[in-house]
């Protein structure tokens, strides 16, 4: 999240979450994502409400899926080397395969924005959407909202 500028959608205070969108892939059918959501030491969480879908870009060689896989006819690019998106957690029968790709990026969507089990057609509509951060309430704010924010943090070497 360091190098992407995120737009923020939603801030739900009594379920301490947020919506952040990728303002690159605002609006675009068929976006590119260019770099891993990665939360860092930050105290925000991915939500429960997500999941996690890994682009492989410009590959030269074709993956072994049960059942078959389509590549993003959106992504193809012009000297034929062609992109897959996957859902995380989903086996991909070889993965020797993903050598032939130029790049690898996993990102998360909400979960109900790809309604028809159909990531192929659905990433582009659920990556405009967004995703939701899930933020805790520190352990220690009660005590400190009581004490009319006379608060203190002791570090112990």
């Amino acid at each position: 999240m360091k190098t992407d500028t995120y737009y923020v959608t939603d801030i739900n205070y009594e379920n301490h979450s947020t919506t952040l969108v990728n303002i690159d892939v605002m609006n675009d059918p068929c976006p590119r994502a260019k770099n891993n959501v990665s939360i860092g030491n930050i105290p925000l969480s991915l939500s429960n409400l997500d999941m996690n879908i890994t682009f492989y870009f410009n590959c030269s060689s074709q993956p072994s899926v049960v059942g078959g896989v389509v590549p993003i006819k959106c992504l193809i690019n012009g000297q034929g080397k062609k992109s897959y998106v996957f859902e995380v957690g989903k086996d991909i029968v070889q993965k020797s395969w993903t050598k032939s790709c130029d790049a690898e990026v996993t990102v998360a969507v909400k979960h109900d924005q790809i309604k028809s089990g159909d990531l192929i057609n659905e990433f582009g509509v659920a990556m405009s959407k967004g995703f939701v951060l899930d933020w805790n309430r520190a352990v220690d704010c009660d005590e400190c909202e009581l004490s009319d924010g006379y608060c203190a943090y002791a570090k112990i070497a």
